[in-house]
């Protein structure tokens, strides 16, 4: 037994533990596309499902993660991933006039 354990490259042992848990994963897809979706606080467009942004808006807190938007009522989670992408650029562009202006 040791000798095949040896003989597999660590990657081949790895998945070993890594199918059971894709199957959890695709579970949980399956089971947030049967609900709604979740919208977009900035542009108002479906992007996620509902329960996945709300198990991430419960879980990350617990775990030491701080995604509330200053002066708003939102996360980060909240927001779709273009909108963040602009939401980051908006940020580069004001920080860049400010360092120029």
């Amino acid at each position: 037994m040791i000798a095949a354990l040896l003989y597999l490259p660590f990657g081949k042992f790895f998945h070993i533990f890594q199918r059971p848990a894709q199957l959890g994963v695709k579970f949980y897809q399956a089971a947030g596309e049967a609900g709604e979706s979740a919208v977009c606080k900035r542009c108002g467009g479906p992007f996620a499902s509902r329960m996945h942004i709300d198990d991430l808006n419960r879980v990350l807190p617990q775990v030491g993660f701080d995604y509330r938007i200053e002066g708003s009522q939102f996360t980060w989670q909240e927001i779709c991933p273009a909108c963040k992408r602009k939401s980051l650029s908006l940020a580069q562009l004001r920080l860049r006039e400010e360092a120029h202006g």
